[in-house]
């Protein structure tokens, strides 16, 4: 090679170094070119958080990486602002897709992914884990009743005290006793003051069944009523109706947010402002999962209150909070079942009751 040539193929590296480094650069800061249209564009990032470990990530149909076994979160950088199609796969699992949008020099986030195994493994229920499901949570204190008078009436000591006369129904929250009277209208009984306090007539359909008072973790009240009414007492004594045709509520282990079951379908009412992706605000309500056949049971999956474990007559299904674009849903239980189950107590694990037999799904 001649001296000449040297220089030339020098000049030529120099060059391509000089061209690569802003490119490079640009990479780096979250850019990338697009040749059809001869243009620099941002790029954002997905991030992948999953209870799962080592499981297979794959973008618009391409494998890109898989998670590490270590940890369960994951990250893509410098994807193209768009629709895009994540898919994740592991062995002996259901895989897990959704459709997301990426947008520039933003992450899009993807928490509480769960992979379901394939197929599922059952256990017979233990008799401690039996004893927790089937605590009534709701219970209340056993001094506290309505006699054959329809008086409300406490038990201290041996001692009968009327509280209230012509009671439908009552209920507690925050060691507060509250009670319903046979108009509908809405009292308490100030433990401070041991003074009855009359908070209003909201509207409920009274019948000879009695009002259910459901009180939250924090002791947030919610009653329902014989039509299936759903109301809230809020904050300075404010009721407020939120739906009708209610069957039952659950609330999550983080009381964040909270189950609304009706006869066919699934809705979920954020009780708090949501912290993470997709974001809700407090009051938010949505619905999670319409069938066309009636709804037997639903319970939150403590593992991550992210997921809800349902009861039908065609068996049990698991199905994921976040619809975005895409809501996985995965059949758990085929066939017929006679009860759902699951506690804080015992997070990972769904509970369902065949005949007479308690059985586990961990997950």
């Amino acid at each position: 090679m001649t001296k000449q040539t040297r220089r030339r193929f020098f000049y030529l590296l120099t060059a391509a170094f000089l061209l690569l480094i802003p490119l490079i650069i640009l990479y780096s800061l979250g850019y990338m070119i697009d040749f059809s249209k001869i243009r620099i564009e941002k790029t954002g990032g997905i991030f992948i958080k999953s209870k799962n470990h080592g499981v297979a990530v794959f973008l618009d149909g391409s494998f890109v990486k898989e998670t590490p076994l270590l940890t369960n979160g994951t990250i893509l950088t410098n994807i193209r602002p768009r629709t895009h199609l994540i898919r994740l796969e592991k062995s002996g699992f259901n895989p897990w897709f959704k459709t997301i949008e990426v947008k520039p020099m933003s992450v899009t986030e993807l928490r509480n992914v769960l992979l379901v195994p394939n197929p599922v493994t059952t256990a017979t229920s233990s008799a401690e884990e039996i004893g927790l499901i089937s605590q009534d949570m709701s219970a209340l204190p056993p001094r506290l009743k309505i006699d054959s008078k329809g008086q409300l009436v406490e038990e201290d000591d041996g001692e009968i005290k009327i509280i209230a006369s012509y009671v439908n129904s009552f209920g507690t929250a925050n060691n507060i006793i509250y009670w319903i009277d046979k108009n509908g209208f809405l009292a308490r009984l100030k433990p401070d003051t041991k003074t009855v306090e009359n908070i209003g007539r909201p509207g409920f359909y009274i019948n000879k069944k009695p009002i259910r008072f459901l009180a939250s973790p924090q002791g947030i009240l919610f009653f329902i009523d014989y039509s299936g009414g759903l109301f809230i007492l809020e904050e300075e004594n404010k009721i407020s109706p939120i739906d009708g045709g209610v069957v039952d509520i659950k609330f999550d282990g983080k009381d964040e947010k909270m189950i609304i079951q009706k006869e066919k379908s699934i809705e979920v009412l954020w009780l708090k402002d949501e912290s993470y992706q997709p974001f809700r605000k407090k009051g938010t309500k949505e619905t999670i999962l319409a069938l066309s056949g009636e709804i037997k049971d639903a319970e939150w999956f403590y593992g991550d209150n992210a997921h809800i474990a349902i009861r039908t007559s065609e068996g049990i299904f698991l199905t994921e909070v976040d619809g975005r674009r895409d809501r996985n849903t995965v059949e758990l239980i085929s066939g017929k079942t006679n009860e759902l189950a699951a506690t804080p107590e015992i997070p990972n694990a769904i509970f369902f009751r065949k005949d007479k037999l308690w059985f586990k799904i961990e997950l």
